[in-house]
């Protein structure tokens, strides 16, 4: 499973133990080497524990960590108020149905609270 924003591609690790993100990490970046001659180094693999994600970032991963998923909320607004402003927030939404009204309402939250944008690259994820 392959996960993209912005200009970074990653995998989407679906095991639930190192060994198994592990295969999947390699089998991903040989697939992605052979295919678009890309190194793959962002990865998301929400189900590992903290342990089995220090293994991955010994392979050389950087991990997707996010705070809030955007389908959590019914509104973008919703989602605003659930920043935390004593830090960054790591933030995962999808495109869809009702997409451009969830993020007008979530620009327009931000706006009244003072927050800002920034895209996440490799080297800001941990």
């Amino acid at each position: 499973r392959l996960a993209a924003a912005g200009h970074t591609v990653g995998l989407a690790l679906t095991g639930e133990d190192a060994e198994t993100c592990a295969a999947q990490l390699k089998e991903g970046r040989r697939l992605l080497a052979e295919i678009a001659r890309y190194h793959a180094v962002v990865v998301s693999a929400d189900a590992l524990e903290a342990g089995d994600r220090e293994a991955l970032a010994q392979e050389g991963c950087a991990l997707w960590n996010r705070d809030l998923l955007g389908e959590d909320y019914r509104s973008g607004t919703d989602l605003v108020e659930a920043l935390s402003p004593q830090r960054g927030n790591f933030v995962e939404l999808s495109c869809g149905a009702g997409s451009a009204a969830f993020l007008r309402g979530m620009f327009s939250a931000m706006e009244a609270e003072s927050c800002y944008l920034r895209q996440v690259t490799a080297p800001l994820l941990g």
